[in-house]
């Protein structure tokens, strides 16, 4: 097919071989393009049923033309922009994506999408609907990348059914994670939830929508909704807690298996209204993934969180997601603070394992951690510490020291001890710091 002039009303369009596409057209049932397609000027295809490429989609050479859709559904089945890339492609309808968009100007979708192959583009990426990634595997993630846009996902994004056997993966901007890279990526926003919605329900074991590992890097990371992983998130660029007008003031980061890294800064949208809950849950004591949570930049330094809630254990599986099994821990568990200052109106930490901090910080003084059957060294005074850590615990027995008050710990189950790198009684770094910084309890 060699369409120069619009057909303006037809019942449906099927080609058998190549296409060069160079008008719009319009039609009441579907339209199949079954071989390459070449876009030769910015062309809009309209019909009340599906859209479907069955191989490439490129631009005239040298040119890169808009492809735009309205349809019940856009299925690509062959790679977009592999050759010559195309320019804007918008689509009024669902999109299937079977084949990686290698080269477009931008991608928007107003309805759900399905995402079986990597999508690159050089402006934004807007996905109104709820998205499910069926490819990409611990090995060989799905990517999602935009060299100069940004990233919208306002609905669900999940991983679809049979995600943890397939080990489904994602990662949103790689090629920009390492060094100060995320200050070239445009922002990501999560609009709504990452995975299976797991608040305030009863533990079960879970094998679909949820990521094994999600890997998301850009100059911002709106984190307006929750996020659940069946193994490790890692986010690398400023993230900013938020919500998204209708899902309450609480954001909860949640791995299984787990570990959870913050890469540079965290902040609340607007000061002390949102509270982060990050958890990281072993599913057994015998699990071969140690739990950790790292900070490695400033938290609540600029715009202060109201609370920021940590957990760290194993779960126990007889209650809700996110219960800690009491006085069950893994050896070498971690939350970890790298970041020069941290701010927030409360902090709870619930653990059993090592807490460090690698530099000097100032940190807020209204803070607790509780400890589900951890230990406690009492080899250095309590006095620097007693305005800042209470460890509660159901086991207790009252250490107290000399006219302060009381730290309560549980029954000891590990050796551990808890390093503070910092001077946990101050709110700034002054002389009452004890030698290199550091506090052991």
């Amino acid at each position: 097919l060699d369409l120069n002039a619009d057909i303006e009303s037809a019942a449906s369009v099927s080609v058998s071989s190549t296409s060069d596409l160079g008008a719009d057209i319009t039609t009441t049932a579907k339209q199949t393009f079954t071989g390459a397609t070449i876009i030769s000027d910015n062309v809009t295809l309209s019909a009340s049923d599906l859209i479907t490429f069955s191989s490439t989609v490129n631009s005239e050479t040298d040119e890169t033309n808009a492809l735009t859709i309205t349809a019940t559904e856009a299925q690509f089945d062959g790679v977009v922009g592999g050759t010559q890339g195309v320019g804007a492609i918008t689509i009024t309808g669902t999109l299937d994506l079977n084949a990686d968009i290698e080269s477009a100007a931008s991608v928007s979708v107003s309805s759900t999408s399905d995402l079986g192959a990597d999508v690159n583009t050089s402006g934004n990426q807007t996905y109104t609907g709820n998205v499910v990634v069926s490819a990409g595997t611990l090995a060989s993630p799905l990517d999602i990348y935009s060299s100069g846009g940004n990233i919208l996902f306002s609905g669900t994004l999940k991983a679809g059914t049979g995600s943890k056997a397939a080990l489904r993966s994602l990662r949103i901007n790689y090629p920009y994670k390492e060094g100060n890279g995320y200050l070239n990526a445009g922002s990501v926003t999560f609009n709504d939830n990452v995975g299976y919605a797991f608040k305030n329900l009863n533990y079960t074991s879970l094998e679909n929508d949820n990521f094994y590992s999600l890997d998301v890097t850009g100059n911002s990371i709106y984190l307006n909704a929750d996020v659940m992983t069946f193994e490790t998130q890692e986010y690398s660029g400023p993230v900013i807690v938020g919500d998204n007008g209708a899902n309450g003031y609480t954001r909860t980061v949640f791995s299984m298996d787990p570990s959870i890294t913050f890469n540079h800064t965290v902040d609340d949208s607007q000061a002390n209204l949102h509270t982060l809950v990050v958890s990281a849950l072993a599913l057994s004591a015998d699990s071969e993934q140690i739990p950790t949570i790292t900070f490695e930049g400033d938290v609540g330094a600029t715009i202060p969180l109201d609370d920021l809630i940590m957990n760290i254990g194993v779960q126990d599986t007889t209650s809700v997601f996110e219960t800690i099994r009491t006085g069950v821990s893994i050896d070498g568990q971690s939350i970890t603070y790298n970041g020069l200052s941290y701010s927030s109106s409360q902090t709870v930490t619930t653990f059993a394992g090592d807490v460090v901090s690698s530099s000097s910080s100032s940190s807020s003084s209204s803070s607790s951690f509780n400890v589900n059957g951890g230990s406690l060294s009492t080899s250095s005074s309590l006095d620097a510490v007693q305005s800042f850590v209470q460890f509660v615990a159901d086991n207790r027995e009252n250490v107290s020291g000399s006219g302060q008050p009381s730290v309560e710990v549980g029954q000891a189950i590990v050796d551990e001890a808890i390093n503070f790198n910092f001077n946990m009684g101050s709110t700034s770094n002054d002389d009452d710091e004890e030698e290199e910084g550091k506090t052991m309890l």
